[in-house]
């Protein structure tokens, strides 16, 4: 449903189905009947410009449920969106080391740069555990690759001391949905959960919360050639990019998308248009990566 009105008056237009190309159950049908598409996430997952489209396909045709995922490329632009059909286990995301298909149905699926390293990781979380432990419920793809070349790891199960879903009754049955946002606004992304504990039982879903207390440090440039401000800024960041040489320039907010392109040639850039908040300038350069944060108010 397409906006409409505007960021303060939303209007929503008429419901439309399968839009962009995106018609991700026709593309699987022929494969097998039993395959159902739940977790998706919308991102900017090769660090193009535009949005793309991941997701997870469970199998049913088994005796045992797995799940794998899979990429839809923004060919178009984007304003203009235009999805690729499905690709499977993009960018190394094989399911286990041997590439064998993880059992448990992936229900929930979230892109967020967890680790502040300037690039988004992956993070999904089980409804019922198969092989995997009862309380391993929430796994983390660290991408080892770069913002415009994602390259993700082996999956680690319940990283930097997530406890979702293993603190109620009948913890076996696992996590639905997750969701990482900096809802307390200090600039680093806190975790909500919804257990599944409720399905069936009267106490009902159960929302879990954990906040970050011990964020990852940003690796900063500390030199005084380069230089961001006025930080707090309002309408206008300017830069000094010193001795270094620039290639390019983005800035992505809180939760690990991209909201711009700076043209290194310059020396300042708008952002004005910017919601308020804390965001992440990074520098891509002949010598490595820097980033450093900015306030927007």
């Amino acid at each position: 449903m397409e906006n409409t009105g505007t960021p303060t008056s939303p209007q929503f237009d008429a419901l439309e189905l399968n839009p962009f190309g995106l018609d991700v159950s026709g593309s699987f049908a022929s494969k097998d009947s039993e395959l159902y598409t739940y977790a998706f996430e919308c991102a900017d997952i090769d660090g193009d410009g535009d949005v793309d489209f991941l997701g997870t396909l469970t199998d049913y045709s088994g005796d045992v449920a797995f799940h794998e995922m899979y990429w839809c490329e923004n060919t178009g632009s984007a304003t203009n969106p235009s999805f690729a059909p499905p690709v499977l286990e993009p960018f190394g995301l094989l399911p286990s080391a041997d590439g064998a298909q993880y059992g448990g149905l992936s229900f929930s699926l979230e892109a967020a740069d967890l680790d502040q390293d300037g690039d988004l990781d992956l993070l999904q979380s089980l409804y019922f555990s198969g092989p995997v432990a009862a309380n391993s419920v929430c796994q983390y793809f660290e991408n080892t690759g770069s913002a415009s070349a994602p390259s993700f790891a082996a999956s680690a199960n319940n990283p930097f001391g997530l406890l979702a879903g293993i603190n109620l009754p009948n913890n076996n049955l696992g996590v639905r949905s997750i969701q990482f946002s900096d809802i307390d606004g200090d600039g680093d992304l806190d975790f909500f959960a919804n257990n599944i504990f409720g399905y069936g039982f009267p106490e009902g879903y159960v929302m879990e919360y954990q906040e970050n207390i011990s964020p990852v440090e940003v690796n900063e440039l500390d030199a005084p050639s380069f230089e961001l401000y006025p930080n707090p800024a309002t309408t206008t960041i300017r830069f000094d990019w010193g001795e270094l040489e620039v290639l390019a320039a983005t800035i992505s907010d809180a939760s690990g998308a991209q909201v711009m392109q700076c043209n290194p040639a310059r020396t300042e850039a708008n952002i004005e248009h910017l919601a308020d908040g804390i965001y992440l300038l990074s520098l891509e350069t002949e010598v490595g990566r820097f980033t450093s944060r900015f306030i927007k108010k």
